[in-house]
């Protein structure tokens, strides 16, 4: 079997995720919890296979198009929320996250098949580190944007005094904090990686330590905006709407960053 029939099936598994959560917010049972988290979970197996495929071919000298990035990060997005949902018991989280991977993993499949890095095999443990990490960190900061956005609907729905059915349960504006603060923080150490290995590459492409395309550019603003909301947390404790926009800031510049890996442009 192909990794397109592999992709397909967890796609359709993805669709149906994200039925169920939806008929879960109208309402809240646990069966339909239950029966929206497994089919999350078989379409992430399903998946998997495919970008397992999908890498070996890389490795061996296949392109890294834009469709393999996308699909690779929707694959870590649900890869990070199941492991959440060990701690937390959070699908209406989930509610917002499979529209999301399928939103995500559409386009992957209609999308020209725009590519970098040319048709070269991994001659060291420093490039795929470099786009394991970079996915990873996207990935991350993409489950931290639905976070953030809960949270700040969240906080409206109580300023309001009128919370509806489905804000009722969110969890609570301290959890959805912390939580979002944890994700931010793993997702910039994972940025300080990429940002580091790319350096290297950049050197190699264009003789310069780091040159100031587009996808180095908004990878370090992303990294600057991020960096200072590490600081003011550890140091003066800042938190809450703050953050929450910070976070929904520096996804939108990574997505920025991503886009410019597969355009070139200079900045």
């Amino acid at each position: 079997m192909s990794a397109t029939i592999f992709f397909h099936l967890g796609l359709i598994a993805y669709a149906a995720a994200a039925v169920i959560f939806f008929a879960h917010l109208a309402k809240a049972t646990e069966r339909r919890a239950r029966l929206a988290g497994r089919s999350l979970l078989i379409g992430f197996g399903f998946h998997g296979v495919a970008v397992a495929m999908r890498f070996l071919e890389i490795s061996r000298g296949g392109a890294f198009r834009l469709a393999e990035g996308l699909s690779f990060i929707a694959f870590l997005v649900v890869g990070a929320y199941l492991l959440l949902g060990r701690w937390y018991r959070i699908p209406t989280i989930g509610a917002f996250v499979a529209p999301l991977v399928v939103a995500t993993l559409l386009p992957a499949h209609a999308i020209p098949a725009a590519e970098v890095g040319g048709n070269r095999p991994f001659d060291g443990p420093i490039l795929p580190l470099h786009i394991g990490v970079a996915v990873g960190g996207v990935a991350l900061f993409a489950l931290a944007f639905v976070v953030a956005l809960l949270y700040l609907l969240l906080e409206r729905e109580v300023k309001a005094k009128k919370p509806g059915a489905m804000f009722r349960r969110l969890p609570s504006l301290d959890l959805l904090d912390r939580l979002n603060y944890q994700l931010v923080l793993l997702g910039f150490v994972m940025l300080s990686i990429t940002i580091g290995t790319g350096a290297f590459f950049s050197q190699s492409e264009t003789g310069i330590f780091f040159a100031l395309r587009s996808k180095e550019g908004f990878s370090l603003l992303a990294w600057l905006v991020v960096a200072l909301v590490v600081l003011l947390r550890q140091t003066i404790g800042w938190r809450g709407r703050r953050v929450a926009w910070a976070t929904m800031a520096g996804f939108v510049l990574l997505t920025s960053a991503f886009a410019g890996v597969f355009t070139g442009v200079s900045l």
